[in-house]
C-alpha cells in the first residue's frame, strides 16, 4: 500500500540574523519526511527574509500582520515574542492561521529559526 502524503502549512519565524540556510536547515532537521510542505506562513514583516525560503522549497508564503496573528489561540505563547514582533506567536499562530486545521508539529526552535505545522 502507497502511504498518503500528509500535506502542511509550516509556520515559521526567526531572528534578523538567522539565514535563509538556516531556515533550510532547521526544516529539513524538524518537519518530519511523511510531510509535504504545501506552503510557508509567517508575520508579514518577515517577507523580504522568507521569500527566499519559500522560493528554495518552490512553496507559496503566507503572510499575516501581528494583529491578525495574535487573535490566534496558541499552546505556547511567547512574552519575548509579544515584545519583539507584536504578537504572542508567529510559528504555531501562521501554521494555524493558513491552513485552518490543527497542529501536528508543536513549535520547535533551533538556529534563530523556530517552526511549527498545521494539516492543510
Amino acid at each position: 500500500m502507497t502511504p498518503v502524503a500528509v500535506y502542511v502549512v509550516v509556520g515559521i519565524g526567526a531572528t534578523s540574523t538567522a539565514s535563509v540556510s538556516d531556515c533550510l536547515a532547521v526544516l529539513d532537521d524538524v518537519v518530519p519526511t511523511s510531510f509535504t510542505i504545501g506552503a510557508l506562513s509567517t508575520l508579514a514583516s518577515k517577507e523580504i527574509q522568507m521569500l527566499p525560503v519559500a522560493a528554495s522549497l518552490g512553496v507559496t508564503l503566507h503572510l499575516w500582520s501581528a494583529e491578525e496573528l495574535a487573535a490566534v489561540t496558541v499552546t505556547e505563547p511567547s512574552v519575548r515574542t509579544q515584545a519583539a514582533t507584536g504578537t504572542p506567536s508567529v510559528a504555531e499562530a501562521a501554521a494555524l492561521r493558513a491552513a485552518g486545521g490543527r497542529l501536528v508539529l508543536a513549535k520547535t526552535s533551533a538556529r534563530g529559526v523556530t517552526v511549527a505545522a498545521a494539516l492543510l
